[in-house]
Parts: structure tokens; C-alpha cells; sequence
């Protein structure tokens, strides 16, 4: 076979895995759409009966020194910033797995496309809010920024329940 028609034929399918993904993504997210629609919500289990705000940091089995370093350095911003609300289980800090078995509904409960750090308020002992802090991974070189930003927006959602 010639170099072009190798080159034509690797684009093509190129091409064609890109619109089979295109169109598998925009299924998940219509079924996603669909099911918090119809009112599904997280609600806590039995281990975080207590806790009215949880911070979560979302991880797949590969895990990047980029990835370690958000989930260090933000577990430190929680941790360090409000140990008392730990400690009286009004805050929780959990690191989870979305890839290992029974953890791939966060995905698309909080609308997961990569590894994220998400603070969810609860009320009642259901979830009334989340949020992704998508700013983090720009943050990521700046440790004290970062650790800034996620203690502002912990505080906020503390202040809310």
C-alpha cells in the first residue's frame, strides 16, 4: 500500500471513531438529562448520614501526577481550613473511584467528564446542590490560590446549611 492511501485510510477511521464517540456522549448525556429530570437526586448513605456539605474528589484507576497533586493539595485546603466542621461531621472529605464497580453512577450523577473536585450541600439528607470546581485545574500551579479557591468555596456552601 502507498504512504497516502495508509494516511487516507488512518484518517478515515480517525474520523469515524470521532463521530462514534460524538454520538455515544450525547446518548449518556440525554439518558443523564433524562434521569435528573424526572427528580433522581444523590441522597447520602448511610455513612455520611451526618454530614451536610461533602467534598469529593473524582478519580478514574489511572491517576496522573496532576491529578495526585489537585487531590493533595485540596484535601490540605479542607483539612487544614476546617477541621472543626470535620470534626462535628457537618463536612466530609471523600476521594472516590467513578471507574471502580458501584461508583459509575457519580459520573453521571454530576456530570463527570474527567477527574473533579465537586462540593455537594445536603439537606434533609438530600443532595440540594453541587457544584464542580472546574477552576481548580487552572489553579493547579499555584498551590495558594488553589488551596484559596477551594476553602472560598467549601466556606460558601458551609454557610448555606
Amino acid at each position: 500500500m502507498k504512504p497516502k492511501t495508509v494516511i487516507q485510510v488512518a484518517l478515515l477511521a480517525f474520523v469515524a471513531l470521532s463521530i462514534i464517540f460524538f454520538v455515544n456522549q450525547q446518548s449518556r448525556r440525554s439518558a443523564v438529562e433524562a434521569s435528573t429530570s424526572s427528580g433522581s437526586q444523590p441522597s447520602l448513605n448511610s455513612n455520611t448520614q451526618s454530614a451536610k456539605v461533602i467534598v469529593y474528589y473524582f478519580h478514574g484507576n489511572f491517576r496522573c501526577v496532576s491529578c495526585r497533586k489537585l487531590e493533595a493539595v485540596s484535601r490540605q485546603a479542607v483539612t487544614s481550613g476546617f477541621s472543626g466542621d470535620l470534626k462535628h461531621g457537618d463536612l466530609q472529605w471523600q476521594t472516590v473511584n467513578v471507574e471502580q464497580a458501584g461508583n459509575e453512577h457519580f459520573a453521571s450523577d454530576y456530570h463527570l467528564f474527567s477527574r473533579s473536585l465537586v462540593i455537594v450541600r445536603f439537606k434533609d439528607g438530600k443532595q440540594v446542590e453541587y457544584k464542580t470546581l472546574e477552576k481548580a485545574w487552572e489553579l493547579l500551579n499555584d498551590d495558594e490560590a488553589l488551596t484559596k479557591y477551594v476553602q472560598s468555596e467549601v466556606r460558601d456552601y458551609l454557610q448555606k446549611s
